[in-house]
């Protein structure tokens, strides 16, 4: 099964998703703005995808900016706690198979995470 978390309103995050529809595997979608993750399942996802917050981290995202935030002086459970609330600061789409991970919409990634 491979997992895709994505905001629905992103044009990105629609060509992974129809690339995975197209692609025969099973998907568990989730939209992480219709229904945000709190911190204990963002700490599982990121453990599923062998990232850490950091790296999923959206530096270039408006709450990032808006908050001024600065990713060097954060500490992991700080970041878990405000993409928890503010989902913007997730990198999608974000794609989960096997303990890996594809950030963003990266076709030939995408298709040798699923193959």
């Amino acid at each position: 099964m491979v997992e895709i978390y994505l905001y629905s309103q992103c044009s990105t995050c629609r060509d992974a998703d129809a690339l995975l529809k197209t692609s025969g595997v099973t998907v568990q979608r989730r939209d992480l703005f219709a229904n945000p993750l709190d911190v204990g399942e963002l700490t599982a996802l990121f453990e599923r995808a062998g990232l850490t917050p950091r790296e999923a981290l959206a530096t270039r995202s408006r709450p990032y900016r808006e908050l001024k935030l600065h990713a060097d002086v954060l500490q992991d459970d700080d970041v878990l706690e405000l993409m928890s609330k503010h989902p913007a600061l997730i990198r999608r789409p974000l794609i989960v198979r096997n303990g890996k991970a594809v950030m963003g919409f990266n076709r030939a990634a995408i298709e040798a995470l699923i193959s």
